[in-house]
């Protein structure tokens, strides 16, 4: 199974955007205090840090750019069915218009 922030950097790769996947994949090696310094250790805090913001603003713009394409193709069903609807109310409106009824009559059907 993928590691979060590997499945969100394929993501984000497959969207065209390998600079943001490479920046969101930064190298993860833990911090051991025989082979690294303070500083050393820090600066991998600091990047993890770094890395998990970053994944979250990139995941926070797909959500947003799905939504958005999500309310398009709606806005797009709801015109595409509507017109044809609301041509056919106008013409069923005109047609009731059109049959004028004797004042008072009957009709035989």
């Amino acid at each position: 199974m993928l590691q979060p922030s590997t499945a969100l950097a394929s993501i984000v790769r497959q969207a065209g955007l390998e600079d943001l996947a490479d920046a969101i994949t930064i190298d993860q090696s833990a911090c051991i205090a025989e082979i690294h310094t303070q500083a050393r250790c820090d600066e991998l805090a600091a990047a993890s840090e770094r890395e998990q913001m970053l994944a979250d603003v990139a995941a926070i713009g797909f959500d947003l750019f799905v939504a958005a394409l999500v309310g398009r193709i709606a806005v797009t069903f709801v015109g595409l069915v509507g017109r044809p609807l609301a041509r056919r109310r106008t013409k069923m409106r005109q047609s009731r218009h059109d049959c004028h009824l004797p004042e008072g009559g009957l009709l035989d059907g």
